[in-house]
């Protein structure tokens, strides 16, 4: 995969794209002024899943990477 481009905003929506894809419930937000993307959920028992990347050099593979992972944490609950 390759660097999600764009502003803050179009970053996010590329990223939730990609999220959403394995987690249809999960939803990203720009956070830390800008300078982060958190992408989850709240489970079933209230507990947040979420996982945080730098929005400089967004890579779409290591989204898809942290994806797997907060997929597998919400399965093995």
């Amino acid at each position: 995969m390759s660097d999600l481009f764009g502003t803050a905003e179009e970053k996010r929506a590329a990223a939730e794209e990609l999220v959403q894809r394995v987690v249809p419930e999960a939803k990203c937000e720009i956070w830390d002024y800008e300078h982060r993307i958190r992408c989850g959920l709240v489970d079933v028992d209230g507990k947040k899943k979420e996982f945080s990347l730098l929005l400089e050099n967004l890579d779409g593979g290591v989204v898809e990477e942290f994806t797997r992972d907060l997929k597998a944490r919400l399965v093995s609950r």
